[in-house]
This record gives structure tokens, C-alpha cells and sequence, in this order.
């Protein structure tokens, strides 16, 4: 009987590890079901498949239907595994990882290429058919003499007819988080008044447009847009112009602020006008700094043709004025001019060093944290183990970069030594993406200037924690906004140094070894100062604060982790946690491992479940009753709450990991039948 079971099990993990031929190198998927599922019994992140893999999906959608897939790819470090995503103008879209991203296909359908370049490829699909939606938006009308757009807010699936005084333009807001970029892959644009006419022609999806920077423009008075699929509470805006307003723009970009926050952005009208289309719901943008060359004219609204609506034209050449310091024996300034009309001046202030000195530094090869200098005028001297390494955080805003041309670092404890090294400044430290390093065991920095009220950072580490890094990046997310930062450790690994008492990945994508995956998305990562290290490959990071300091939604096929906020650190720690379950709150199967703590005294470590308000579950972990490291425990319900109480003694925290899987007894089921057929008939 044993036997039996033993065999049973063995056989059922065999079946679930088998990767489906492909015959002929091709498997056509037709709506015979409304979903279709690849490999059979799917579910992200997808099995394993070998490497040369190869084979070709079609999907064919019949006329007035369009199918979604959501896709799963996750390669191997290095791995040149791909999918290839052809639509159905055969326009192609490749794919190196995506976690359960979406791609949109309409009659009569497209094809995925997927092959694969090494082992250990995870990959799968899911096919969703459905018809086209019915809803329809309020029509449109754009004129030659309009100074504000027609806005579309696309907030469901359905279809909106534009018509124009001469010919239509369409444009696109980026949307506020990374993720809804796969929505726009569903927004089809028609040069007609009708999408379901064979012989209107397909200009492209909204996701081409928004990556294009461009314009979709029809032929004819009219242009239809079908919006196949946005979730509920989702945002998306569109942009309608008469291209008479337009057809002398070249690029063009678009945002949308949600609550007034906008990043910053880079326009080039080197090849003729660049635009730059900005929303937001609480109706007022603020200009916070200016540079470049070129002239740039600020409309309420659209830049229309009698420039009724122009409010402020600047020319960015007299941004604001910029510092320079010189230290003895001085400096100069070569200056000369390769056109009439320039304008050209400075101011020359003389000041004595600033005599305040900071407390003193010292840094270790056992470090967790950085020594982090909060930068006013005066000078610091820092004392390593073995050399000092330096580093520097761009600040909240471009205005101060300007300051940090007078930091000045010198090799040595003396500053005022003719014979000390000068190492650079802060602003060549921060351009050069590197760190300064010091020939002994001390450094001093002489910081010049620093306006009242603004804090500018600084990074100090034994240099044995850092030999190994290329370059580096620092960040100072104030009020918890981060951009996003692209780290390449293709020449060794790169650094991202954040400076926040909470940071959310928000998204991570590219290749290279980051531990985890998008599954883990969006993560809070607490503590002050993070460390992001990239060990090889290419990454964008992507910071988002616009999450709740103590919660974080999740859905099932989620994974994570929590830590308190000074992990690895012996000093004094906290965490305040809860996860809840969505879209909707459903019941699923929280499970969670502790991988490290640090119960010292009476301490202790709460687990708890709720089910939709109500608590019937609860862990408690202390010194006398410690958990089991590395073990999994888990508990259905709709919220999980993790609070760590450290009664004011210092410890090294924990780290715990956590999954999030569907509430389903199926396969307790499954196998307590198989177990009686086998009892019946052995």
C-alpha cells in the first residue's frame, strides 16, 4: 500500500513537469473555449522548459472578438530566451521577461515566436476571448480654433468616435504606474469612423504611440479608438487635437501628474518643436527648474494657433544662474560667444573657509550602515579600518546640484595641508557615477556653501565593503518620491544607494541577478538607507511611494518579504505590517517563513490572520517560544498582520518571506479519492 502511494506521488510530479511538444513547431489556439491555457493547468510563473525550445503559438480571433493573453517569461541569468509577439498587422513586439503581462490581438489574430536559449526558462500563457465592448464614449469634436483638447478618460472597455474640422490627432498620457502600461497594448486606433469595417485602416495601439513619442494622425475627418480592456478604478487619458494645431510638432510626450506630481523631462526640438502634454487632477503643475538651450512656451491647454491661451515664453539659456568655487590658488573662466545677441555676466563672492567642523567619522568592515553626513557649510573628517570610501546622494532637486560643486574632498585628515591629494568635488563624484578613495585611512570633506534648510548627503564606507562595485547611484527621496534608475553592471556590478525611511519597488525589469522577481512587486523595503546592488545584466528599478507606510495589497501569485526596518543591524528595530489580499479581498492561503530573527529579552513577534475583519488566527513568538526557521506555516483568510515590539532593546531584527496562493481544497480532494481507488482496488 505504501508502494503504491509513494509511486502515485512520484508519477503525479512527473506529469506536472512535462513540457508539451510542438508539433510541426506550431499549436493554433481557436475560441472553442473562451479560455485556453498553455502549458495545460497553467499558472505563473510557468514550468521549465529545456533549452532550444522553439515553437510558434497562433491565435486566431474571428471578427468582432478580440482574445488577451497574459503572459509569463522568466530567463535565466544571461539567458537569450524570448518571446516574439506579432499582431495582427504583423507588427512585432519581443519580450525578454514579463511577469502575467498583457498583449491584445484582433481579427483575425497573431502569433507568439517563444524560444528558448538555455535551461531553467519558466514560461506560460493564458488566452482570454471575448467580444468587443459595447459601451460608448461621448463622440468628440476637435476644431482649428480650440486652445484646450478633447480628453478622453479611459476608465472601461469601449469605443470612442472622434471627428475633426480638418483631419484628427491623437496623442497619450503616460499613466501613473509602470503597470498600466500593458492596458494601452488594447487601445486600437482606427483612420475612420467605424472599427469594424474590414477596410478601415489600423494605425496602432496606444502603446506604440505612447513608445513612438509621436502622433497617430487620420486621413480623413474622423478617427476611431477601441478600447478593449481597462479594469476597474484604472485611468488611462487620451488626447484629441485638429492636426492643424499639431502638424508642426515633431515629438511629443505626455503625463499624467496624478495629484499634482510630475517628474522631470527631457524634450529635444533639435529636429524641430517638441511637446510636452501634462494632466493632473488638482489643476496646477509647478516649474521647478529649467535648463538646456532653446525657447519654451507654456500654454493653458493646447498650443493653439492665435496664442490666446500662451501664458509664459522662457528663454532656457537664462535659467537660474549657477555656481561656481574656487579653492586657492584660484581658477578661471574661458568665455566666448558664436552668435550675436548673447548675454553674458557673474558675481564674484570672497568668504574664509567655514570653520565648523561635524563629528567625526568612522567606518568598518563589519558595517550593515553607511556613515551618512547630512552636509551644512564646515568640514568632516572620516577614519576607516582600512581606506574610506565616498559616495554622494543626488538631491530631492536639480536646483542644488549646483551646491555640490563645493564639497570638496581631500586624501588625508587635513584639508588645509598643501600637500593633501584633492580627490574632486561632489558634483564630479555624482556625474562620474563612482566613489572617491582615500590612500590611508582618512578622509576629510570641505563643504563650502549649503543654503539654510536644504540637506544635501553623504555616503561613507570602508572601502573593503566596495572594491568590488563599478559605479554607483544615490538618491535622496524626500517626502518618499523616487524615480525610476536604470543600473548596468554589464563591465561589474552596480550600485543604487536610496536615502528614505521606506522605498516601494514599485517594478524591476531588464536582466541580471536580482534575487527575486516581479512577482514580489510592489515590495516595501524599510529603513532609512537601502542598498540596491546589481551583480551583472541591465535593470530598471522602479521607487514607489504612493503606497501606505503599513499596508501592501497583493494578489494571488504573490511573493515577498517583510523585514524590520534595521534587519542585520544591532540597534533598535520595528515593524508594523499588514497585507491584504485583492482585487476585491477574496479568502486565499497566506503561508510565510521566518528566515532570521533576533528575539532578545521579552521581545516578540506577532503573526495574525484576519477574515474580512474578523481575527481567528494568531502566532505569537518570543525568546521562550521561538519559530521554527525556514519552515512554512500559512492560514486562509484576507488580511495578514506582522508586528514586531522591540521594548526598547537593541537586536538584529528579522527577515520572514512570504507567498500568497488561491483558496482551494481541490487537491486535498483529488488525491483522498486517488487514495481510496487504490485502498479499494489493491
Amino acid at each position: 500500500m505504501v508502494t503504491t502511494i509513494l509511486l502515485l506521488f512520484s508519477f503525479l510530479n512527473f506529469i506536472s513537469s512535462i513540457v508539451p511538444d510542438c508539433k510541426n513547431g506550431k499549436i493554433i489556439f481557436d475560441p472553442t473555449s473562451l479560455v485556453h491555457l498553455y502549458p495545460e493547468n497553467f499558472s505563473a510563473p510557468g514550468p521549465v522548459f529545456p533549452a532550444n525550445f522553439s515553437c510558434e503559438f497562433q491565435i486566431n480571433v474571428p471578427e468582432g472578438w478580440f482574445a488577451r493573453v497574459e503572459l509569463s517569461l522568466i530567463s535565466p541569468i544571461n539567458s537569450q530566451s524570448s518571446a516574439v509577439i506579432f499582431d495582427q498587422l504583423d507588427r512585432s513586439e519581443t519580450v525578454f521577461l514579463s511577469e502575467s503581462d498583457y498583449f491584445y490581438f484582433i481579427a483575425n489574430g497573431g502569433r507568439i515566436q517563444f524560444s528558448t536559449g538555455s535551461n531553467g526558462t519558466k514560461f506560460g500563457f493564458i488566452v482570454f476571448w471575448d467580444k468587443y465592448p459595447t459601451f460608448t464614449y461621448a463622440e468628440g469634436r476637435v476644431n482649428v480654433s480650440d486652445t484646450q483638447p478633447f480628453l478622453t478618460m479611459a476608465a472601461q472597455g469601449g469605443s470612442v468616435l472622434i471627428k475633426a474640422e480638418t483631419i484628427v490627432s491623437a496623442t497619450i498620457m503616460r499613466p501613473q504606474q509602470v503597470y498600466q502600461l500593458k492596458y494601452t497594448r488594447g487601445f486600437i486606433f482606427f483612420d475612420g469612423p467605424d472599427f469594424n469595417n474590414n477596410n478601415t485602416r489600423n494605425l496602432g495601439t496606444g502603446l506604440q504611440l505612447l513608445n513612438g513619442n509621436t502622433q497617430y494622425v487620420s486621413s480623413g475627418k474622423s478617427m476611431t479608438v477601441l478600447i478593449l480592456d481597462v479594469p476597474l478604478n484604472e485611468i488611462l487619458w487620451l488626447v484629441f487635437l485638429d492636426y492643424e494645431l499639431t502638424k508642426g510638432i515633431k515629438s511629443f510626450q505626455g503625463a499624467d501628474c496624478y495629484s499634482g506630481f510630475c517628474e522631470s523631462f527631457k524634450l529635444d526640438a533639435t529636429n524641430g518643436p517638441a511637446a510636452l502634454q501634462v494632466y493632473n487632477n488638482y489643476g496646477v503643475n509647478a516649474i521647478s527648474g529649467l535648463s538646456g538651450s532653446g525657447q519654451l512656451e507654456v500654454y493653458i491647454g493646447t498650443a493653439s494657433q492665435n496664442k490666446t491661451n500662451l501664458v509664459a515664453t522662457y528663454q532656457v539659456f537664462v535659467a537660474d544662474p549657477e555656481y561656481f568655487y574656487f579653492i586657492a590658488n584660484g581658477g578661471r573662466i574661458e568665455f566666448s560667444t558664436f552668435s550675436n545677441g548673447t548675454k553674458f555676466g557673474f558675481t564674484v563672492l570672497w568668504d574664509k573657509y567655514p570653520t565648523y567642523s561635524f563629528a567625526e567619522g568612522r567606518v568598518n568592515v563589519s558595517d550593515t550602515q553607511p556613515f551618512l553626513a547630512a552636509a551644512v557649510g564646515g568640514s568632516i573628517l572620516i577614519n576607516a579600518e582600512t581606506k574610506v570610501s565616498a559616495t554622494i546622494m543626488k538631491p530631492v532637486n536639480d536646483y542644488y546640484l549646483k551646491y555640490m560643486r563645493g564639497f570638496i574632498f581631500f586624501d588625508g585628515p587635513d584639508f588645509n595641508n598643501n600637500n593633501t591629494r584633492n580627490l574632486g568635488t561632489g558634483l564630479q563624484l555624482l556625474n562620474g557615477n563612482t566613489q572617491y578613495v582615500s590612500s590611508g585611512n582618512s578622509m576629510t570633506v570641505l563643504i563650502l556653501d549649503v543654503p539654510l534648510n536644504e540637506i544635501l548627503r553623504l555616503v561613507f564606507l570602508d572601502y573593503e565593503l566596495t572594491k568590488s562595485i563599478k559605479s554607483f547611484q544615490g538618491a535622496d527621496c524626500y517626502s518618499g518620491f523616487c524615480e525610476s534608475f536604470k543600473l548596468d553592471a554589464t563591465n561589474g556590478p552596480a550600485a543604487l544607494q536610496v536615502y528614505y525611511d521606506q522605498t516601494v519597488i514599485g517594478g524591476l525589469s531588464g536582466s541580471g541577478h536580482v534575487g527575486e522577481n516581479n512577482s514580489s512587486m510592489p515590495q516595501l523595503v524599510f529603513g532609512y538607507f537601502k542598498t540596491f546592488l546589481l551583480t551583472d545584466g541591465n535593470a530598471t528599478i522602479t521607487l514607489n511611494e504612493n503606497v501606505r507606510r503599513d499596508e501592501m495589497w497583493k494578489t494571488v501569485g504573490s511573493t515577498g518579504f517583510i523585514s524590520s526596518d534595521n534587519y542585520g543591524t544591532y540597534t533598535l528595530q520595528n515593524c508594523h505590517v499588514k497585507l491584504i489580499s485583492s482585487p476585491q479581498n477574496p479568502t486565499v492561503e497566506f503561508r510565510w517563513s521566518i528566515s532570521q530573527i533576533d528575539l532578545v529579552g521579552d521581545s516578540w513577534l506577532q503573526v495574525s490572520g484576519n477574515i474580512h475583519g474578523y481575527s481567528p488566527w494568531s502566532k505569537y513568538y518570543n525568546a521562550s517560544n521561538p519559530p521554527k526557521l525556514n519552515s512554512y506555516e500559512e492560514f486562509y483568510g484576507t488580511e495578514m498582520n506582522v508586528s514586531y515590539d522591540n521594548r526598547n532593546l537593541w537586536s538584529k531584527g528579522f527577515l520572514m518571506r512570504y507567498e500568497i496562493e488561491k483558496n482551494s481544497n481541490c487537491m486535498f480532494m483529488f488525491l483522498s479519492f486517488v487514495l481510496v481507488f487504490i485502498v479499494y482496488f489493491d
